[in-house]
């Protein structure tokens, strides 16, 4: 009875987690689709140097939401899953409420510093007076944007992420909306403009986004009643920074680093005989049009893989060795088959979706060479969310702050001899280095029971063999080919792929994996706090 009732208990966690899982990654997969041709059309508007300087106003508004939400998202979360597994729903709401006078209060300040500071900020650190009006605008957005990351937190904490999906598809549509009524109106006067109606878009959208979280919280938390007493207001804050402040201060160097490395990158470019404008316009290529088309398949991906931190947590505060072996082996096999097929399509399909989403070869050009990057990306992703589900979040902060102050040096070096082309290689150089780091952790903590043949040889057998037999099957110029039959010619690979990998992996025999040992002992990790951060 005792056994049956553990395997009901898991059925009905796994039945929960797959639920949870495919409405994030339909949600995800929908946003990013309408994004991707959002920003399509915007740069068919704006052209690539608008886009270029769009990124860099972006670059800065990246730092400012991480100084704005200080690490709430993951305090509520945590303080409140805790609450409710305890029953003490009055604790819940009085976490919530004081998370919400925490976030006001950052992003507060980052309002202020970029209210006061766009001068400074546009005119020395990136170097482009364009970008002062819009660096003023994001300070509106500060505030509403920081408390719904509160009330997101809390809907995460209570495993209701349906709230979360519905909010985002709304403000994704608000966001276009807006968006596309203000261009009409300030393109003309210039691309400065262009990029303050962008922003003051996201601003439209994340005021909107805000006051349904705040309707569906105050719906939702009729459900309980009750207060707090007045002597638990210090203890409660304490907590909350007690969670927060260790992941903020990690973020602000990582995201500090991160934005210094962007507003280098063009001034690197020009230093290799570039335009400002030139220089401006291939760093909006390749960041504004080909990297989301490189990243569009994250979605599916990103939208699962925050669920997997919880999952591990809470595997590995049960002891549950075995089990935690099992699914990482599996998880990374399902994520290599996932990246190889995704570098497949967008590596033998780069000229063609260039083409067609930008009318652009260049842009299919950086496409191909990213998309060879893609299941190291998407496996180095997945074993950062494994890590900070075990309580090894200190681990991947380093690792994540190294990468960043890397990718600084190699943007110095390499960019004024190579150009354009030197920042794909700083991408796949940083990318390579954090992988190897983050998995060599993984292999040393959990000893996971990994397949190599799936995981490594099996997919890129799998995908060599589809891409092949497709051109030769159906050959056909990239020039000329339409959107449908590209379409058709995508799928007919990826079933090739799959049908081949399948194949493939019947023949295999079950043996045993290579990387387990048979040993009892205890995970070698830290099992007291995990990482669960909102997404780009």
């Amino acid at each position: 009875m005792e056994r049956k009732g553990k395997r009901e208990m898991y059925s009905a966690n796994t039945k929960q987690f797959l639920r949870n899982a495919i409405l994030m990654a339909s949600a995800s997969l929908f946003m990013r689709t309408v994004a991707v041709s959002f920003g399509a059309s915007l740069s068919r508007r704006m052209g690539t140097e608008g886009m270029g300087l769009y990124s860099l106003v972006m670059s800065v508004y990246n730092f400012a939401v991480t100084f704005a939400t200080s690490g709430v998202h993951l305090a509520v979360t945590r303080t409140v899953s805790a609450s409710f597994a305890k029953g003490e729903h009055e604790k819940a709401r009085a976490y919530v409420k004081h998370a919400m006078g925490y976030a006001f209060f950052f992003s507060a300040v980052a309002s202020l510093v970029l209210l006061f500071g766009a001068n400074a900020i546009g005119l020395r650190f990136l170097g482009d007076a364009r970008t002062i009006p819009a660096l003023r605008c994001l300070a509106i957005s500060m505030i509403p944007l920081s408390l719904s990351t509160v009330m997101n937190g809390y809907f995460t904490a209570r495993k209701k992420v349906s709230r979360n999906a519905t909010v985002q598809v709304f403000e994704q549509f608000l966001r276009m909306s807006a968006v596309t009524l203000l261009l009409t109106y300030y393109l003309p006067r210039g691309l400065g403009y262009a990029c303050v109606a962008i922003v003051m878009g996201g601003v439209i959208a994340e005021v909107g986004s805000f006051t349904l979280l705040l309707l569906e919280y105050l719906l939702d938390r009729r459900h309980y009643k009750g207060g707090y007493r007045e002597k638990d207001h210090i203890s409660i804050l304490k907590t909350i920074c007690s969670i927060a402040f260790p992941v903020a201060g990690s973020a602000y160097i990582r995201s500090g680093l991160l934005t210094v490395e962007h507003a280098l990158i063009p001034t690197s470019i020009e230093k290799s005989g570039k335009t400002k404008t030139q220089a401006l316009s291939d760093y909006g290529m390749l960041q504004g049009m080909a990297l989301p088309i490189v990243l569009y398949p994250s979605a599916i991906l990103y939208g699962v893989s925050g669920l997997l931190i919880p999952e591990f947590a809470e595997r590995n505060a049960k002891g549950e060795e075995s089990s935690i072996k099992r699914l990482c082996g599996k998880v990374l096999v399902y994520t290599a088959l996932f990246g190889f097929g995704c570098a497949m399509l967008l590596y033998a399909f780069s000229r063609e979706l260039g083409l067609l989403m930008y009318q652009s070869f260049d842009v299919g050009d950086f496409v191909g060479a990213l998309a060879l990057l893609l299941p190291v990306m998407f496996c180095d992703h997945v074993t950062d969310c494994i890590l900070k589900g075990l309580g090894e979040q200190l681990w991947t902060m380093w690792v994540n702050i190294c990468d960043a102050g890397l990718s600084i040096l190699f943007v110095c070096l390499l960019l004024p001899r190579m150009g354009i082309w030197g920042y794909v290689w700083v991408i796949l150089l940083a990318e390579l280095f954090n992988f190897a780091f983050s998995f060599g952790r993984l292999l040393y903590v959990v000893k996971p029971r990994l397949s190599w043949q799936r995981l490594c040889f099996l997919p890129l057998a799998s995908g060599l063999c589809g891409i092949a037999f497709t051109k030769w099957l159906l050959p056909m110029d990239a020039a000329s080919s339409s959107l449908l039959w590209t379409i058709l010619r995508m799928l007919f690979c990826l079933s090739v792929y799959i049908g081949l990998y399948i194949f493939l992996s019947a023949l295999m025999p079950q043996s045993s994996p290579s990387c387990q040992t048979k040993s009892s002992c205890c995970l070698k990790t830290n099992q007291s706090t995990y990482t669960i951060t909102k997404k780009m």
